[in-house]
């Protein structure tokens, strides 16, 4: 039989203020929703940037199963040590082997396995959808102006690029 897994995803706590935010909010979240696991985004918990082993200590203490990370995950030179330490601290997986840490981790509960990957690029893809959604303007008029196809084109380039850097960068460069 297959018993109910229910997950919270907390994303961003940011500073001082999320982190109390998410003390005060998550035991009723637990009482109310009983989630099976939390993952909390912790990248920016460090006043904004980064996070320490001091902080990453207190969102564990505070209920947090799993850490994710971002491009922030760095900052602050005291974590590279805690990274490698700690199982549920999770550094972008697509980040190069030699940097601290590692990107994906399973947590078990309840006899139930959770198993949690953390990846960067949304930037990337995030500027390459922008990209292709902005050439549909001119796509979509390209009979009333002629050049409007051809800036089209330099649209979906672009929009091809973004996206051709976000692989080469997260996953090609990245083993």
């Amino acid at each position: 039989m297959i018993k109910e897994t229910r997950i919270l995803f907390v994303g961003d706590i940011v500073g001082g203020l999320g982190r109390r935010t998410l003390a005060a909010l998550l035991p009723s979240l637990r009482e109310r929703y009983a989630p099976t696991f939390v993952v909390v985004n912790g990248e920016n918990a460090a006043g904004g940037v980064g996070i320490t082993p001091k902080i990453a200590d207190e969102l564990f203490a505070t209920g947090a199963d799993v850490i994710t990370l971002g491009n922030h995950t760095f900052r602050h030179r005291e974590i590279y040590g805690y990274l490698d330490r700690t199982e549920a601290i999770l550094r972008p997986a697509n980040y190069l082997r030699s940097q601290p840490g590692h990107g994906w981790c399973v947590v078990e509960r309840e006899g139930v396995r959770l198993g949690v990957v953390s990846l960067a690029a949304l930037w990337w893809m995030l500027l390459g959808i922008g990209f292709y959604t902005l050439g549909l303007v001119f796509w979509v008029n390209d009979r009333r102006v002629r050049q409007f196809h051809a800036v089209w084109h330099v649209f979906v380039i672009a929009g091809s690029a973004c996206h051709f850097v976000a692989i080469l960068l997260f996953v090609v460069l990245a083993r």
